[in-house]
């Protein structure tokens, strides 16, 4: 019995140590999704400023 316990406690931290393993795999693989997601719209806001600022210097210089 004591041999059964032993294992059954043994798998249970193997079981937890996987688990740990896979909740950290998916939230960084979440992290990196959002900070590309973060980084194209920042590179596109920095766009539509330029754009802005050069059609409005075009305007003005008139």
């Amino acid at each position: 019995m004591g041999d059964i316990k032993k294992l059954t406690e043994e798998n249970y931290r193997i079981g937890f140590r996987a688990g740990v393993a896979i909740a950290s795999a998916f939230w960084l693989l979440l992290l990196l999704l959002v900070s590309y997601w973060a980084k194209t719209e920042i590179d596109a806001t920095i766009d539509l400023a330029k754009t802005l600022l050069k059609n409005c210097y075009e305007t003005t210089s008139y």
